[in-house]
């Protein structure tokens, strides 16, 4: 035992002997190798791809728009583009009770963004007439007080935690920012390459392009009026049509004069309208499965329209005069209508506005098409918030309802196509065109793939 702890004691001072006598190179090894580490870290730092985007719109944390929130995580389903529906987190589902009882059994290997498993109690969707019952942890039962064919299309909505925290999305959350009660930016981090996202927000478009123009962002991400910016040196500039939305001038049917329909047809037989792709012919998109193409058209017929108000005069006063509002970025579509109008007589006022009024004669908006083809809350006549025109026409109130409530496809379509001859003969509203949106890139980045979904 003596002879083991001498061996101990020589050998630890021979050890000590060696760092007194070499501690000076050892220390500099020691902060040679300290900088080297941050030198990396460093580098690493500058060689991730940092992409700042700019959105228009005001958003808090339980509506943000999808194609940032699908980014972070995904819903209980996934609605595909012609509307079909695919398996999300839940890998599979039965539907019972004649449509009222939905059994959805989720993806057992999942993990949320906080390394947490995902668990039957984690989903979270609040809608009204809604409950959620947990079966066991991987099993959820959805039951509704009245069967609701869209259910499915809002379960595609997705899910989050508290600050958040995301699930199964290829990217996660690593900052948030808040003014007041709206974000005005979420940092985001890739899990594939570690490429980070900076989205701002800004309340409208102008302030977007300023925010472009001050250098606080790279890319201006769909907006419906670049500005002066398609014209700035050094950058690209990109276009894309989408039938995600609409553009359409809304009549009010309470208005004395334009709930008479015939002069309705009328301005819709004068009103210009693109063709090809660009031109929308109903309030569903092209791409869904319940798209009726063969619906009234009203393409451009000044002379028809002449014969309308000719047929009609007896009911319409001697001199027509209608007040148009619309947004800044629809100003052109305005200005092109009034000039189509007056060649049938008719006089038109154009008032430029920064939102949408209460109170109005005829309207031109962009509109956004629902996923599912579901129109009830536009058109009903119930919906006296969100019918904008005050329609009340009991065939398409009918229909509708019928249309949400039926769970065969091919019934639901019969329901829409005929919802959709319908409408366009009462001519609520004039269907226009598809808009179009602008991506612009500073220089440096007009090669760059942004991830995001839905332009």
């Amino acid at each position: 035992m003596a002879t083991e702890k001498k061996r101990i004691r020589f050998y630890w001072h021979l050890i000590w002997e060696f760092l007194k006598r070499h501690r000076i190179i050892i220390i500099g090894l020691i902060v040679l190798a300290t900088l080297l580490a941050l030198l990396s870290l460093k580098l690493n730092l500058l060689q991730r791809r940092v992409l700042r985007i700019g959105l228009a719109g005001q958003y808090e944390s339980h509506n943000l728009p999808q194609q940032v929130s699908r980014l972070i995580s995904q819903g209980l389903v996934v609605v595909d583009s012609d509307g079909s529906i695919s398996p999300g987190a839940a890998k599979d589902w039965q539907i019972n009770n004649d449509g009222k009882e939905y059994i959805f059994h989720l993806q057992e290997n999942l993990v949320w963004d906080d390394n947490r498993p995902l668990l039957a109690e984690d989903i979270n969707y609040s809608y009204q007439d809604l409950s959620v019952e947990i079966i066991d942890k991987h099993t959820i039962a959805i039951k509704l007080k009245e069967k609701f064919s869209p259910l499915l299309t809002l379960l595609s909505q997705p899910v989050f935690k508290k600050n958040l925290v995301g699930l199964g999305g290829d990217y996660q959350v690593k900052k948030v920012n808040y003014h007041g009660n709206y974000i005005n930016l979420v940092s985001l981090e890739s899990k594939k390459n570690q490429e980070l996202l900076k989205i701002k927000f800004y309340p409208d478009e102008k302030s977007l392009r300023n925010a472009f123009k001050l250098g606080e962002i790279d890319v201006v991400w769909g907006v419906a009026d670049p500005g002066q910016l398609i014209y700035y040196p050094n950058i690209k500039t990109q276009t894309e049509l989408t039938n995600q939305q609409y553009n359409a001038i809304f009549f009010n049917l309470n208005d004395d004069l334009l709930g008479f329909k015939p002069l309705r047809q009328t301005l819709a037989y004068a009103t210009p309208k693109p063709q090809g792709k660009q031109r929308a012919k109903g309030p569903i998109s092209p791409n869904s499965w319940a798209y009726n193409d063969f619906v009234k058209t009203y393409d451009l017929d000044i002379d028809h329209a002449k014969q309308l108000l000719l047929d009609n005069k007896q009911e319409l006063p001697g001199e027509i005069e209608i007040n148009l509002t619309t947004l800044p970025h629809l100003l052109e579509v305005a200005e092109k209508t009034k000039d189509s109008w007056a060649q049938i007589g008719i006089k038109t006022n154009i008032q430029v506005v920064n939102f949408i009024p209460d109170d109005f004669q005829a309207l031109l908006i962009t509109q956004a098409i629902p996923q599912d083809p579901d129109q009830y809350w536009f058109w009903h006549s119930s919906q006296t918030k969100t019918n904008l025109t005050h329609l009340a026409n009991l065939r398409i109130d009918q229909l509708l309802e019928e249309g949400r409530q039926a769970m065969d496809t091919k019934e639901r379509r019969e329901k829409y196509f005929d919802f959709q001859r319908f409408l366009l003969e009462e001519s609520p509203a004039i269907f226009i065109s598809y808009p179009t949106y602008y991506y612009i890139y500073r220089q440096g980045f007009e090669n760059t793939s942004i991830p995001l979904y839905n332009k």
